[in-house]
C-alpha cells in the first residue's frame, strides 16, 4: 500500500506544479471513489492476508462503492465545464465543485 500511496502523492504534487508552470492548461487531480469493478471484487477475496483488513473493508463495503458512471459524470463535467480556477485542485467525485458543474 505504501508504494500506491506514494505514487498518488507524487501525482498530486505534479498536478500542483503543472498548475504553476503551465498556467494555460487546466490540471485537476480526480479521486473517483471506490468504484465497483471486477478488480474490487477480486480484492475482496484475494486481498485478505496481504492488506490491512480495514482498508479492504473500506474499499469493498457496499456503502462506500459507487458505480462507474457516477465518477464518469464528474469527469465529463470537469472536462466540459471546469474553468482555469479549478487548476491545481484535488477533487473527489462527490465534491460540490464537481457535482455543481
Amino acid at each position: 500500500m505504501g508504494t500506491y500511496a506514494a505514487s498518488k502523492a507524487a501525482l498530486n504534487q505534479l498536478n500542483r506544479t503543472l498548475a504553476v508552470e503551465e498556467p494555460d492548461i487546466t490540471t485537476i487531480a480526480f479521486h473517483p471513489g471506490a468504484v465497483k469493478t471486477e478488480m474490487s471484487e477480486h480484492l475482496q477475496v484475494e486481498g485478505k492476508g496481504h492488506m490491512d483488513p480495514a482498508v479492504i473493508d473500506m474499499l469493498t463495503s457496499s456503502d462506500m462503492r459507487v458505480e462507474a458512471d457516477v465518477p464518469g459524470r464528474g469527469i465529463r463535467n470537469l472536462v466540459l465545464r471546469a474553468g482555469a480556477d479549478y487548476t491545481g485542485k484535488y477533487l473527489h467525485y462527490n465534491d460540490p465543485l464537481v457535482t455543481s458543474l
